[in-house]
């Protein structure tokens, strides 16, 4: 290509680009009418957009719920031994039932642990007179006690 060719391509493409511009500017434009239907009525798009939020929000609940109670069930009670009852009492229920709540101390390893155990009415008079409690454990959870009866 010669010099004069290489200088012809850049004028072209300018030119070309101006002719272009031009034409848009003046050429009639076809615009289609927007749709005057829906697929679904708005009221069933927002009963859908509810149900997604619903059915997302119990499965998340059900997920941690599940993996809550998989961690406890899954792991095997390896350790025993006694624990202190420090407090017993009965807490007040809506429903008309007595569940009641001991506090108990153990030692599982090398730190001393305290927590709170679920148990029955008919079990309170029993742990209020009786000092310390056989318990069993999780080796890889010594937080999570269970009452050996």
């Amino acid at each position: 290509m010669s010099h004069k060719g290489k200088l012809l391509v850049p004028a072209g493409t300018g030119s070309a680009l101006n002719a272009l511009y031009r034409y848009a500017e003046r050429a009639p434009v076809r615009v289609r009418p927007p749709a005057r239907f829906r697929v679904l009525p708005g009221g069933a798009v927002r009963a859908l957009r509810v149900s997604a939020a619903v059915i997302g929000i119990a499965g998340g609940c059900a997920a941690l719920l599940w993996g809550k109670y998989a961690v406890r069930s899954t792991a095997a009670l390896t350790g025993s031994g006694t624990a202190e009852v420090v407090d017993v009492r009965t807490v007040p229920s809506r429903n008309g039932e007595c569940p009641g709540r001991a506090l108990v101390a153990y030692r599982a390893a090398e730190p001393p642990y305290r927590t709170t155990l679920k148990v029955e009415c008919d079990d309170l008079p029993a742990l209020e007179s009786v000092g310390r409690i056989d318990v069993r454990w999780s080796a890889t959870a010594p937080e999570h006690v269970r009452w050996v009866r």
